[in-house]
């Protein structure tokens, strides 16, 4: 791709409890953006702390090589999504809106200068947060206290993300359009031009 091409975007949302669609859908759809046989291509992941491939940022890889396809994963109880970019890095996170209603959220979860005070606008900032760290390679071994966003109820922005080696310029971020009672996120890190702003519509599959 070249420095003036658009990036390829595409989420994918399911419904449902099957652990291995995700995955499934990741190769699939990763081999059509770069036209591959899906039968060629292995998911695996690298963590960028440990070196494990257990864990980490997931990568698609053909006959030994990485693809140039980003991906991203994430599941909620009885929802899954799985973000792909080419010409970008992406991370996305999706979360029960109920799950983020416990006492001692801020304390884990938001930056001293940051106000979220209903579990919905706890959930959107905690999945704002995580999609930013999964697009940056360093997940929660970065403090998500350290990154400071705009409000919940705000179009989403990054305001100061210090340990971060980005400029919040360089990211856009989206609220992901998913079923009443989850929240979601997707963040794409501008390594090249990024789409023009807005939300990202998820499309959804059946049941498994």
């Amino acid at each position: 791709m070249s420095p003036t091409a658009r990036p390829v975007v595409v989420v994918h949302c399911s419904r449902g409890d099957d652990r291995g669609w995700a995955s499934r859908t990741a190769v699939l759809e990763g081999a059509r953006l770069v036209g591959r046989d899906p039968d060629e291509v292995v998911l695996t992941h690298a963590c960028a702390g440990c070196g494990s491939d257990a864990h980490g940022r997931p990568l698609l890889v053909c006959a030994g090589r990485v693809l140039p396809v980003r991906s991203s994963l994430s599941r909620a109880r009885g929802l899954s999504v799985v973000a792909l970019a080419v010409g970008v890095d992406v991370g996305v996170d999706v979360e029960q809106v109920a799950a983020a209603g416990f006492d001692g959220f801020d304390e884990v979860a938001l930056h001293p200068r940051e106000r979220a005070t209903t579990p919905r606008q706890r959930a959107v900032v905690w999945t704002r947060k995580e999609s930013l760290l999964k697009a940056c390679g360093t997940g929660l071994r970065l403090d998500p206290r350290s990154v400071r966003l705009s409000g919940a109820d705000e179009p989403p922005r990054v305001v100061e993300c210090p340990g971060l080696a980005v400029a919040p310029d360089q990211v856009q971020m989206s609220d992901l359009d998913v079923p009443d009672g989850w929240v979601g996120a997707v963040t794409l890190l501008r390594r090249r031009p990024a789409p023009a702003p807005g939300r990202f519509s998820s499309t959804a599959t059946a049941d498994p």
